[in-house]
């Protein structure tokens, strides 16, 4: 279970998000609660045209416990960048971005964090329903560069794999922000 509470700013080009996840793990080897990696976030927004191009930066801390799976144990980065086109109530978007830890995000919880650089990319589209409710659907993927430290937040064990892992996942740390766009 992850409780994520964040706090933050978000004007229409600019915006800011610090948060700290809280997590309960219960498994057969693991039986922990604890506090995660606290983080900061800032994005850009602007408009060009029908399109709307957005770029953001998060940073992690280490404040959660490696040992029990909670944190990845350093110093974690996240870069990106997303174009949307808007249509009346369709907004397609494509991303791509970088990141050295990767973690759980807003469409995919992981039982892991990976410590290793990786590229990544997401597409999908967001549709408006009304004036305050928007659905949305969406894909990543993720290639993992050189040697990933995987810390499992199931059992009590670390795992190294090399380039080409096959590991799968998506963005690194981005938060309530879709790609740095709220929906």
């Amino acid at each position: 279970v992850t409780l994520n509470p964040e706090i933050g700013l978000d004007l229409r080009s600019f915006g800011f998000v610090a948060g700290l996840p809280v997590y309960r793990v219960s498994s057969p080897q693991r039986n922990t609660t604890g506090i995660g990696d606290a983080y900061v976030s800032a994005f850009l927004r602007r408009p060009a045209r029908l399109y709307e191009v957005a770029s953001g930066f998060t940073l992690g801390l280490p404040t959660g416990s490696m040992e029990q799976g909670l944190g990845a144990g350093r110093v974690s980065v996240d870069i990106n960048g997303t174009v949307r086109r808007h249509f009346e109530t369709l907004r397609p978007f494509v991303g791509v971005g970088y990141t050295n830890s990767t973690f759980n995000n807003v469409g995919y919880q992981r039982p892991f964090i990976s410590n290793g650089n990786a590229f990544y990319t997401s597409a999908g589209f967001d549709y408006r329903i009304g004036r305050r409710l928007t659905a949305g659907v969406g894909g990543f993927g993720l290639l993992a560069i050189g040697t990933q430290t995987v810390i499992s937040q199931m059992s009590n064990m670390q795992s190294m794999g090399g380039p080409g892992s096959g590991m799968g996942g998506g963005p690194g740390m981005i938060n309530g922000m879709h790609d740095g766009l709220p929906a």
